[in-house]
């Protein structure tokens, strides 16, 4: 039963890369933004670029993690953060996150994110 769960952990695991990579594809796609400067934002290169403010926007949107009026949903994190038995604080605290723009929103809201995510290694799953 225990390989079972992990075979089937490590398949959504596969499936949210893969999911992951299409939206951002998707994102360079529709911001034309250049691979080159989201590849280094990832790895926290950050240039000054504004088509940048605008992929992250796609992609929060495109995970339903930030809705077209700017409003911030992470009700799957705190479920899987609440799963893994953690302090959800943080969770709360980016629920709030607000820029002067939806797309400064969502920069801030990756940005948290990304923080919070290289502290607790969760696997979200729709």
């Amino acid at each position: 039963m225990v390989k079972l769960l992990q075979t089937v952990s490590l398949i959504f695991t596969i499936l949210r890369i893969i999911i992951l990579n299409l939206i951002k594809q998707k994102c360079i796609k529709e911001t034309e933004i250049d691979p080159i400067i989201v590849d280094n934002a990832v790895e926290n290169n950050f240039i000054d670029d504004p088509k940048l403010k605008f992929f992250f926007k796609c992609v929060m949107i495109a995970q339903k993690l930030l809705d077209e009026n700017g409003n911030v949903h992470l009700e799957k994190y705190r479920k899987a953060c609440e799963y893994e038995g953690r302090d959800c604080g943080y969770v709360d605290k980016c629920q709030q996150i607000r820029g002067e723009t939806i797309e400064d929103t969502a920069l801030r809201l990756y940005l948290s994110l990304n923080v919070w995510l290289s502290m607790y290694t969760l696997i979200v799953l729709n």
